[in-house]
């Protein structure tokens, strides 16, 4: 009942959050649009989603083990039930 509970939630706060980031990510892509070419705004606006459902996800814990490389590079894992603004938010690997 309880994995059925948090499910329900996930799916809740993952709909309201495009629910109510659509349309500032349409008014940021509006107003950025003079000087905004590569819409970096709206992608960073984008990739928030994935890192406001994972903190409200009670089943969801995301840790950084390790030291960061001097070099480092993002490595993007990508399986067929991850949801994509979640996976933009991997972790760094040298």
């Amino acid at each position: 009942m309880y994995i059925t509970l948090v499910s329900i939630w996930a799916w809740f706060v993952l709909a309201a959050c495009l629910i109510t980031w659509l349309p500032l990510m349409a008014i940021t892509r509006l107003v950025t649009l003079p000087f905004d070419k590569g819409r970096y705004w709206v992608g960073y606006l984008f990739r928030q989603i994935g890192v406001v459902t994972a903190t409200l996800n009670p089943l969801w814990r995301f840790r950084v083990t390790g030291t960061i490389p001097r070099n480092p590079r993002v490595l993007r894992r990508h399986s067929p039930d991850q949801s994509s603004p979640v996976g933009d938010e991997m972790a760094l690997q040298g």
